[in-house]
This record gives C-alpha cells, structure tokens and sequence, in this order.
C-alpha cells in the first residue's frame, strides 16, 4: 500500500524570520570578513549598498550593522514572499484532500490551474 505525502502550509512568520535572520548573519560576517581582510565579500557588500540608502560598505561597526539589519530585512521580505506564494499554490481537490496546485486534476483531465482560468464555454 503506497501513500502519497500531502502538501502542507508553511508557517509564514517562521519562514520570514528564519530568512531575514539567515540573510543579516552572512551580510554580518561577510562584513566582519571585510573588515578583517578588505576587500573580501566587496561584491555581495557593493551590492547590498546600492540596493539600501543608508548603507555604504565603507568597513566601518555602524555600517556594519546597518547592513546586518537591511540584510534581516531583505531576507525576511524574500521569505515572506516565498511562503505565500507556496501557500497559494495548495489548493483542495474534487475529493476534499489538499494538494499541490499543479497536481491536481479537474474532472475532464486539465490541470485545475489551467481550468479555472479558461472556462469552456457550454
């Protein structure tokens, strides 16, 4: 007997910190790299400046956190993002089951997805 594994929600608030946490310890210690040996992790940290007012990967501690705390936010947003569009892609099938959006089939065989957005006209 073979059972299929049914698709569950992520935890958005668990995904969005868990991402923004992740991100702000890499922007910290490629921060605290460069600052050890200048020049090391420039390419991420340049990039990190120009996408954040405020933060100039200059090798300086405030800097340094500043760039920890736009990193936190940059990740959390990614997550958060992440997770709803996981979540949306649930969807419930003719039986009452949840499952993966792509997965399930309509009744003539189309892919829901695909149904729902191309209604036949009767």
């Amino acid at each position: 007997m073979t059972t299929t594994a049914k698709p569950s929600f992520i935890s958005v608030r668990a995904l969005t910190l868990a991402t923004g946490f992740l991100a702000a310890v890499i922007t910290l210690v490629l921060g605290l790299a460069s600052m050890w040996r200048p020049g090391y992790g420039s390419g991420f940290l340049d990039l990190m400046a120009s996408v954040n007012p405020g933060y100039a990967n200059s090798g300086t501690f405030v800097d340094l956190l500043v760039g920890a705390a736009y990193g936190f936010v940059d990740g959390g947003v990614l997550g958060w993002l992440l997770a709803n569009l996981y979540n949306r892609q649930i969807v419930e099938d003719d039986a009452g089951r949840m499952k993966s959006f792509w997965a399930v089939k309509h009744h003539d065989g189309i892919p829901s997805f695909w149904a729902l957005h191309h209604e036949k006209k009767s």
